[in-house]
């Protein structure tokens, strides 16, 4: 009888355990939103916000039903797949689970997004859509070390000569590795790599000079965006942001410039945040609007703002559709929140800065127990901008989680009604829908029209010297492997020869073998590109006669050429079409 109560309670536990795993979309929407935190993953204080709105929302609407707080050793949120709706982690447990999600299972992080995120993957990509129309969305920019000559030929036919003023930016994160300069400094550092390593810097960037200032103070704008799918693409924009500002200019003549970049470059992680304390977005309006005397200034660079982003982000459609397809993620089981920067000029141009993945949703004031603390004696008599803004930016994200996503198998209709929901739910808690996918497209098609043209006219001027076809890295690559291995063939041939013909596997595994060392010589043998960047550091007149060779080959402005369509697909022009006509 013992026996038999022990295996009841058994079966009644199994099931019960079962009924919890239920993804909570499947037939009982009453149920809780469940939620599993990999704790380890973020920097103190980045889940804080994300676990008060799950706590004021209640147990009955969400609930966290696991976390990990070790990286070694532990459960991951992957290993529990049946545990949780919303798997909030970092990007590599986040694309181990993508592999295996179910339907009605979100992850925070969208796949082939990096092509966006990453300093000089956000140049690439943008100016293999939009060839030089990506320079109307971010500031002229050449990647390094491949446009390294293309660069300095641009440079060389603008105004400004050597004063001109350069970005040198690394591929690191939270205001490292920017720096601005003069020509001739920047044409030294750009060269500067090691051999097989990575480039120091991987992106030069034309200086904007004529930066708008708010009280003799340069800044820069944090936009957030949350991604919630990528087919069709769905960006909604927060409508809130804060303005950061930099340290107060000094009058300076033209030669006496700063010894470091602090007048030029605006650093949050760096500056005094007491006596430059960061504005709201509608805080940064009223400005605009007192400043101009009307709202039309603010409301077209708002606008110009949506445009920048929404063409950005369909430029990344390639790479996150492709990623998406090759770890088998279903439609909606992704999203993902980011930070936008951006500039604005003296004419109230917008410029984007840079796309962050994982932005930080800390608070700046997380403990003021202690009285010594700065930031805390001066938050006892400001609001923090920072704070506030990324409460109602938590809070809208955590509703927009609970509207349904469309999956596979339904119809189009069905899959339209759900996301014109979420769009709904989105609009109630301060996003912006920014649905531009086939203006991207046509935008993309100007510009390739364009460069029809321009070659057209190069083509029958005579003035004009015409490139030659760009040779591509790898061709360039093996090109100089032949010339430093011109008797591996030969040596290949001899070998077989004087193998036994009746013994096939031995010639296979000798030529398996060689050619694994030809491959291991190709890969330590230098590129083009790094030889003629050492050539001209260390070589007298190299330089000299390496800039005439891309002149006669690219000509005085080198084309920066359109590569890659844009893929429209029905749902986005559906999405589209319902937003520009509701």
């Amino acid at each position: 009888m013992q026996v038999a109560t022990s295996g009841l309670l058994l079966l009644l536990l199994t099931q019960t355990l079962l009924c919890i795993a239920t993804p909570a979309d499947q037939g009982n929407v009453s149920l809780p939103l469940r939620f599993w935190v990999d704790e380890y993953a973020f920097t103190p204080g980045e889940t804080t916000l994300l676990r008060e709105e799950i706590e004021a929302a209640g147990p009955d609407s969400a609930l966290i039903t696991g976390e990990t707080v070790r990286l070694r050793f532990s459960v991951k949120g992957y290993d529990a797949s049946e545990s949780w709706d919303i798997y909030w982690t970092g990007r590599q447990n986040c694309e181990k689970a993508l592999t295996s999600v179910h339907p009605g299972q979100r992850v925070n992080c969208i796949p082939g997004v990096l092509s966006l995120a990453q300093k000089h993957k956000l140049v690439a990509t943008l100016t293999s859509h939009y060839g030089a129309g990506a320079f109307e969305l971010i500031p002229r920019s050449w990647l390094l070390p491949s446009r390294y000559w293309h660069w300095r030929l641009w440079a060389e036919a603008q105004e400004g000569g050597p004063n001109q003023m350069w970005v040198l930016k690394q591929d690191v994160h939270r205001g490292k590795g920017v720096h601005v300069m003069k020509q001739q400094d920047a044409i030294r550092e750009a060269r500067q790599f090691e051999w097989h390593g990575r480039h120091k810097h991987v992106v030069v960037q034309r200086y904007k000079g004529n930066q708008l200032q708010v009280h003799n103070r340069r800044f820069y704008i944090r936009l957030w965006v949350i991604v919630t799918s990528s087919t069709p693409l769905k960006v909604y924009l927060f409508d809130g942001g804060v303005v950061i500002f930099g340290s107060v200019l000094k009058q300076r003549s033209a030669v006496d410039l700063p010894a470091d970049d602090e007048e030029y470059i605006v650093n949050l992680w760096t500056q005094d945040r007491e006596l430059s304390q960061p504005w709201s977005m509608h805080t940064f309006q009223d400005h605009i609007n007192n400043a101009t005397g009307s709202a039309a200034t603010f409301d077209r660079m708002w606008a110009q703002m949506q445009k920048i982003i929404g063409y950005t982000y369909a430029a990344g459609l390639n790479a996150m559709r492709g990623s998406a397809a090759y770890l088998g993620a279903p439609p909606g089981s992704s999203f993902e929140v980011f930070g936008v920067d951006m500039l604005v000029d003296t004419d109230y141009r917008p410029w984007l800065v840079e796309i962050n993945a994982v932005p930080s949703l800390a608070r700046k004031v997380v403990d003021c127990s202690e009285a010594s603390n700065k930031e805390c004696r001066h938050a006892q008599h400001a609001a923090n901008a920072f704070d506030t803004e990324k409460v109602a930016l938590m809070h809208g994200i955590f509703h927009m989680l609970q509207a349904p996503a469309g999956q596979a198998g339904q119809s189009k209709a069905d899959e339209l009604a759900l996301h014109l929901e979420e769009t709904e739910v989105a609009v109630q808690n301060r996003f912006i829908p920014i649905f531009m996918v086939p203006q991207a497209a046509q935008y993309r098609n100007e510009q390739k029209h364009l460069q029809l043209q321009q070659q057209q006219r190069r083509k029958h001027a005579p003035d004009v010297i015409r490139a030659a076809a760009p040779v591509q890295d790898h061709v360039r690559q093996r090109e100089l492997l032949s010339a430093a291995a011109p008797n591996v063939t030969t040596e290949q041939a001899a070998a077989a020869e004087q193998l036994p013909q009746d013994d096939p596997g031995t010639v296979r595994m000798m030529l398996y073998g060689l050619r694994n060392a030809a491959f291991n010589i190709w890969y330590w043998l230098p590129t083009s590109e790094e030889v003629l960047l050492w050539l001209s550091e260390y070589v007298p007149v190299a330089d000299v006669l390496i800039m005439d060779y891309y002149r006669l080959r690219l000509g005085s402005m080198p084309m920066q050429k359109v590569v890659f369509e844009i893929p429209v697909d029905p749902l986005d022009q559906a999405l589209h079409d319902a937003w520009v006509h509701r």
